[in-house]
């Protein structure tokens, strides 16, 4: 009797719940593009004002530099116009990086986890495309072994901590998909 009864206020839920289209959009950063950080973006409208983004990015020695890395970014997204994917928008997104750094004698490998907070504006350029501009702060976890290039010690010393940082800044072009 139980179950009968939850089928049926789940078919009288479902039947009263407003039906809408959903939008999809791909995007990509120009700015982690300049970069040499090949990134790609998934952006899907899931309410009447909100958006859940993800992106990955990642590159391998950009600009000659001995740089290796590996991150995801996904977000969620509140719009104050009332459309998604048009005008001003706050999110909160995370960060999972993995990263692998020669800087000078200095070698930094391990990962890294983060939350901000996201500040943008989107200017529909057309019909389907989209430019925003975007800026984060947030609070990162790294955890990594640091140790210098010369270093014949098969002991490296592991450094923790937190750091306040401006990690998602960047003007991304989007295409509506849907």
């Amino acid at each position: 009797m139980k179950r009968q009864s939850l089928l049926l206020v789940l078919l009288m839920l479902l039947c009263g719940m407003r039906m809408q289209a959903q939008l999809l959009s791909v995007k990509t950063d120009a700015l982690w593009d300049v970069a040499m950080t090949p990134n790609l973006g998934l952006e899907i409208v899931t309410g009447e004002k909100t958006s859940v983004n993800a992106s990955v990015f990642g590159n391998s020695h950009p600009w000659g530099l001995k740089v290796k890395m590996l991150g995801v970014m996904p977000e969620f997204r509140y719009w104050f116009n009332g459309r998604p994917m048009t005008r001003t928008f706050v999110g909160v997104s995370a960060v999972g990086l993995s990263y692998d750094v020669t800087w000078g004698h200095e070698n930094y490998d391990g990962d890294a986890y983060g939350l901000g907070l996201t500040f943008g504006y989107a200017f529909s350029l057309g019909l389907r495309w989209v430019l925003e501009c975007h800026a984060g702060l947030g609070a990162v976890y790294y955890n990594h072994r640091q140790y210098y290039t010369y270093d014949r010690f098969t002991d490296r010393r592991n450094a923790t901590g937190y750091a306040l940082l401006p990690y998602k800044l960047g003007v991304t072009f989007a295409y509506i998909i849907k």
